[in-house]
């Protein structure tokens, strides 16, 4: 959860259709990528929200707040 997520990768990789108005493409082109971006920024809120949920049941608890490898670990003093 903590990791850095990649940037996303939004840029419209088709070729200009030859047929199309090039004002028409580039807004075509603008709206496909303004929705991926939005699509990236939903989804890394949903990631903070789920975080921030899961830090705010664990509280104060100790055991929560280590990792998951931390806490079974056998020779932890």
């Amino acid at each position: 959860m903590l990791a850095p997520q990649p940037a996303p990768d939004c840029d419209y990789k088709e070729p200009e259709a030859a047929t199309a108005d090039p004002t028409v493409w580039a807004r075509l082109k603008l709206d496909y990528e303004r929705q991926c971006y939005r699509k990236a920024e939903a989804a890394a809120r949903e990631r903070l929200e789920q975080m921030q949920t899961s830090l705010r049941k664990c509280g104060d608890r100790p055991a929560c707040a280590t990792g998951p490898s931390e806490r079974g670990s056998p020779d932890r003093r």
